[in-house]
């Protein structure tokens, strides 16, 4: 989701010193994003990636809510517990 923005945008995101900005640690940004673990060590700095970075980490933990909720859900079809 990041790389386009910093085709767009290069000073869109802020890398720490021991980052390169490779497509890698792109990859790596969106992975700690989608999971709001955030380390801090690649930093969205433009209003527009501020905004990307909240769309996916809120898309990250809605995905996980739904992915359990069915879950759950086929589980408990499959026990009987619904009949």
């Amino acid at each position: 989701m990041s790389e386009p923005l910093i085709l767009f945008n290069p000073d869109a995101i802020l890398f720490s010193d021991h980052v390169l900005g490779e497509f890698s640690d792109l990859i790596y940004f969106s992975f700690v994003t989608i999971t709001t673990l955030g380390y801090g060590d690649i930093t969205p700095v433009s209003r527009m990636a501020k905004n990307l970075a909240l769309l996916e980490a809120v898309w990250g933990q809605t995905y996980l809510a739904v992915l359990v909720a069915r879950l759950v859900g086929l589980h408990l079809s499959g026990s009987g517990r619904f009949d």
